[in-house]
Parts: C-alpha cells; structure tokens; sequence
C-alpha cells in the first residue's frame, strides 16, 4: 500500500509542476513607500514566469497590502523567474493595474511588444524596456499611451522604427533609442514630439541627421548622438531656433565640417561634446576658435552640371558632385542650359566618376530640380547613404542605377514615390538585408539587379509585389537557401541569375510558378541533385540552363521532357556529368545519352513529418505518466 501512495503521489507532482511549467505564474510582492523622496506610492514587485510566451494570463496573484488594491498601483518593478521566462509581455499587467504611472521591464530579454500589450495602460507616465531584444515594434505600439513622459527603448537591437509609432505621444519629453542598430532616421518618428527635451541616439550606426530630421523639437534640451558615424553637423537639420538647448554630446563620430549657423540657432548651448572627430577632437564652449577647420570645411560642398544635347531630343547632365561630408541642403544645383533649354528638359543625369571619394549621399535636389528625369545613373561613386528622400521627387524615372557603391542599408520607404521605375540596379554594394516592402511601390520594375551583396538570406514576401519582373540577378550573394515564396509571385520572370552562391539544394516547385523562364544561371552553386518537381510542369520557353561547376550527381531525365524547348544546357565540372552544350537540340538524342551516368534514380517526392507539432510534444511529454501506469497496473498496485 506504501508503494501505491509513492507512486500516486509522483503521478500528481509530475502532472502539478508539468502543468505549472506550462502555463506559467505572475506573482505580485506589493509594498507601499511610506518615507520621503518617493515619487509613487504602492508599488508591485512582480515575477513573472512564462515559459510559453503567453500574452494571457487571467490574473497576477499576490497579497495586498491592508487598504490597498490593484487600483491603488501605480509602480510595477518586473523579474523574470527564471532566465527566459519574461520574453513576452503579458498584457494581464495592464489590464490589473489600471492607474499605472511608471512600469519597469528592462533586463527580461523581452523579444515582442504587440499592438495590444500596454493598450490598457492608459495613464502610463514611464515605460522602461531597456536591456531586452527587441529587434521590431508594431507601428501601434504606444497608440493608446498618450500620458507617456519617458520611454526608454534602449539597448536593444531595433534596426528600424515604423513611421507613425510615435504620433499619440505628443507629451512625452525623454526618448531613449540609445545603444541599437539604428542607421537611417526618419523625421515621421519626431514630427508630434513637440514637447521634447531630452533625446538620446547614442551609439548607433547613423550616417546622417537629415534637413528637418529636429525641425518640430523646438523644446530639445539635449541631444545624445556620440558613438555614431556622423560627418557633418548642419543647422538645417534642427529647428529654427533652440532657445533651451544646452547639452550635445556627440563625440566619437566621423565629423569633419559643422554648420557654423548651428551656434546660432543654439545660442544656449552650454556644453558641446566632439571629442574625437575629425576636424575636432575636443570639448567646446563659448569660444569657438578651435572650430575654425570644421567651419571651413562646410562650404566645400558643391554641385554643378556640364549639360549635353544627345540623340533626338534627349538632354542631359554630366553631375559633378562636391559633397565628401553628405550634406543634403543644397537649394539648387549650378551649371549653363544649353540653346535655352531648362532642367525640365532635363531627361538623364550621369554622375562624374571621378569625384570619387567626394560623393557621400545621394542629394534629393537631384530630383527636385530635375522633375522630369527618366535615367539617373550614380554607379560607381563610394555612395554610402541612400535615404527615403533621395528619390521621391523622382516621380518619372523609369531608370535608376546605384551599383559599385557601398550602400549597406535602405529603408523600407526608398522607393516608395518611383513606381514608373523599370529598371533597379543595387548590384556591387555592402547589403546585407531588405525591408520586406521595400519594392512594394514597383509593380512595373522588369530589371532588379541585386548581385554581388552579402544577404545570405531574405525575407520571404521581398519580391511578392514585382509581378512584371522579367530579370532578376541574385548572384554572389552568398544565399544558402532558397526559398519558395521569393519567386511565386514572378509570373513573368525570364532570367534568372543565382549563380556563385551556397546554394545545395532546390526545392520541390521552387520555380513552379516561373512558366516563362528562360534563362536559369546556377553555376558555382553546391548543388548534388536536379529534378523536374523543382520546376513548372510547362517549360515551353526554357532555352539555357547553366550549371557548371556544382556536384551533381543525379539528375531526373524528366527534367530534359519538360525543358524541350532546351538549347544551351551547360553542365561542366559535375560529378556525373563533365560537359557544355551549346547547340544542345541539334543533336537532342546523341546529347542526352551524355547523361546516362546521371539517370539514374527513379525520383519519388518524400513527405517529411514535422516531429516538433504541438501534438507530438504533448505525446512525449506525457510518456513518463504513461510509464507510471504500467507499472501499477503491471504490479496489481
């Protein structure tokens, strides 16, 4: 009988704490200040165990203090139980405490904020989420936390920030983005801050403030931009006038010319930080002697254009550009018309080669002042910043070519006005991601060239939107993996380049929905195995195939029925097969018997099961009940 009672009682421990450990616990520990010098009154400390990332919990349980309930909270102090726990916000926390004024959830290693997590938090003053991982936020985020003063979003590994995120926070006066990815900024984030005094961008990867980036923080007091890599400080990129503004700390930065209207505007400005810069690598005060290089160096900036009349009547600019620190305030840009033409006429624009080395930025008065511009050619330059406003005057162009330069980010909203462009070359840059809408404006684009990247990967909807893309170049990219939704919705895909990559295997349908395919480049590739599943039932276009130098060592003879228009099949440096083809119909018979080493599995397609479903843990997690069972059954317990 003691043996019955052991083991019933390890079956309700191990069914007690299984399902403790799924569900989870939030627990409140509550006292309540009663000296001097605290702000709030009745706090939670509260632990939170949730290791199923659950945003439902139907309670916090705790103890309150005699007096007090969960209206009376105004202060949350969060732990994580255990580490790992805490990696999403239970919206519970909200929802319990209604009159919540500051909560504290840094250090949680928090990894997702939706739209709904602090909705019930409506008189929020203070929201801490520094030292966790975030790396997105949803544009409603806040929407509902319009008494926020202080939001601390530091220490995380945000790279971009949706338009909009920030525009129900009209009260809030410190913003911590410090210590994340950030490179470009976008003027949306701080158009409704008007009451702003305090905004730190520390240590970050920021090119450039842009013109108007400040211009609504008229209340700013200081600005924290140290550890970035800014070159240039220019007054057009502040309010008019910043009467309270003492404090910039931007040390540590690539800066090599400053504005000196900026001490104007600023004439507050108490305490300057630019130790470690180029043009100065000091602290400065009221005298302002020792920025007589920086000043210097802002007026270097120039661009002018040598106009040329060329065929019929296409008119052009040869755009010297003198720009090495990327300014982007430039009101016009000077050169003669030729035979009274004006920049209407204006139909190309080539950048002058070389001025490498003088070309930081793309400047938006390219487009401005060339509204009618149908080809910009900036390729080969060392640009470095591309930002959402570089092209969106460009409303006709049907042509823009941006390779050999060093670009490694583009927002989501590049492109976002040129939805007449045909023609998209990023080719030979530092990319290394793409916002998954970036394209979503080019539902005319035909031609994207995006070799010679490092993406490795790409989101799955990238190219969901480019329905007229007929050329596509993903060459030297160093992508492993392929997948299926990058080319399901390029119905009119003709040419396809993924030639040296990692590339080991295609999947079954990876080009099913590309009928009219053409052109298929693989060489270089780490492929072993080609089959006919990989690819549209109807081929009636397919003439070339390149696939030298892979290690293929099957490959499904039904694959050469359905490609029968073939007449380029090239397939050298193969294990199985060590030969080009270059009239590959002529001699249709006589050419596939070539591949005869190659032909020689009967494929079948594999269904794998996915043995890590919800139901096949709930059944593995239950085996030790299971056991127990057995043997009280087996021993008559």
């Amino acid at each position: 009988m003691k043996l019955k009672t052991k083991i019933l009682s390890v079956f309700l421990i191990f069914m007690i704490s299984s399902t403790s450990a799924q569900d989870g616990s939030l627990v409140c520990s509550y006292w309540k200040a009663d000296w001097t010098g605290w702000l709030r009154d009745y706090y939670c400390m509260l632990t939170v165990d949730n290791p199923q990332k659950s945003e439902n919990f139907s309670s916090i349980s705790g103890i309150h203090v005699d007096g007090y309930n969960n209206s009376n909270v105004d202060t949350v102090y969060t732990f994580a139980a255990r580490d790992g726990t805490a990696k999403v916000i239970p919206t519970r926390i909200c929802i319990q405490f209604p009159n919540l004024r500051d909560l504290w959830l840094d250090k949680l290693e928090i990894e997702l904020v939706t739209d709904k997590t602090f909705n019930d938090c409506q008189n929020l003053e203070s929201l801490y989420l520094s030292h966790n991982d975030l790396r997105e936020l949803p544009v409603a985020s806040f929407a509902k936390n319009s008494k926020l003063k202080l939001l601390d979003l530091g220490k995380n590994h945000l790279k971009d920030i949706p338009n909009g995120i920030f525009t129900t926070l009209a009260a809030l006066e410190h913003l911590y983005l410090d210590e994340n990815h950030l490179k470009l900024l976008n003027s949306d984030w701080f158009a409704t801050l008007v009451n702003l005094k305090e905004l730190k961008l520390a240590k970050n990867e920021i090119f450039e403030l842009q013109v108007g980036i400040f211009a609504s923080l008229d209340k700013l007091e200081l600005l924290d931009v140290s550890d970035n890599h800014l070159t240039v400080l220019n007054s057009n990129s502040f309010a008019p006038t910043l009467v309270n503004f003492h404090t910039l700390l931007a040390s540590h930065n690539q800066i090599n010319a400053i504005d000196p209207n900026f001490f104007h505007i600023a004439s507050g400005l108490a305490n300057a930080e630019l130790n470690g810069n180029l043009c100065i690598d000091e602290a400065v005060t009221d005298n302002h002697e020792n920025l007589s290089e920086c000043f210097d160096n802002f007026d270097e900036a120039e661009l002018s254009c040598t106009y040329m009349n060329g065929w019929l009547t296409f008119y052009f600019c040869m755009l010297d550009i003198k720009n090495p620190h990327g300014r982007d305030d430039f009101l016009t840009i000077s050169g003669n018309h030729r035979n009274n033409r004006n920049d209407s006429r204006v139909t190309a624009v080539y950048g002058d080669t070389t001025r490498v080395g003088y070309v930081k930025n793309v400047p938006s008065i390219i487009c401005k002042q060339f509204n009618g511009l149908l080809d910009l050619y900036l390729d080969g330059l060392n640009i470095e910043i591309v930002t959402e406003k570089s092209f969106e005057d460009c409303r006709m162009l049907k042509s823009l070519y941006l390779s050999e330069n060093k670009i490694d980010y583009l927002k989501a909203d590049t492109f976002k006005n040129n939805e007449q462009l045909e023609i998209l070359d990023l080719g030979k840059n530092l990319l290394t991601f793409l916002p998954s809408s970036i394209f979503a404006s080019l539902t005319n684009l035909k031609q994207l060239y995006l070799d010679d990247n490092s993406f490795k990967n790409l989101v799955s909807d990238v190219f969901k939107t480019l329905k007229s893309l007929e050329t596509l170049w993903l060459s030297n990219c160093g992508i492993s993996t392929l997948q299926n939704s990058w080319f399901d919705s390029l119905e009119e895909l003709h040419v396809l380049h993924l030639e040296n990559n990692e590339i080991s295997t295609l999947q079954n349908e990876i080009f099913a929905a590309n009928r009219g395919l053409k052109v298929l480049n693989l060489d270089n590739n780490k492929l072993k195995l080609l089959t006919a599943s990989s690819f549209s039932t109807r081929m009636d276009q397919f003439t070339e195939i390149y696939a030298n130098h892979n290690q293929f060592e099957e490959i499904d003879k039904e694959f050469f029925e359905i490609a029968e228009t073939l007449k380029i099949a090239e397939f050298e440096g193969n294990f199985c097969i060590d030969e080009k083809f270059e009239n590959f119909d002529e001699n249709r018979e006589e050419n596939l018997a070539k591949f005869s080493l190659c032909f020689k599995v009967t494929f079948e397609t594999t269904t794998v099961v996915d043995s890590g479903n919800s139901q096949w843990n709930e059944f593995v997690r239950f085996i030790p009940v299971f056991v127990v069972f057995i043997i009280f059954v087996k021993f008559g317990l």
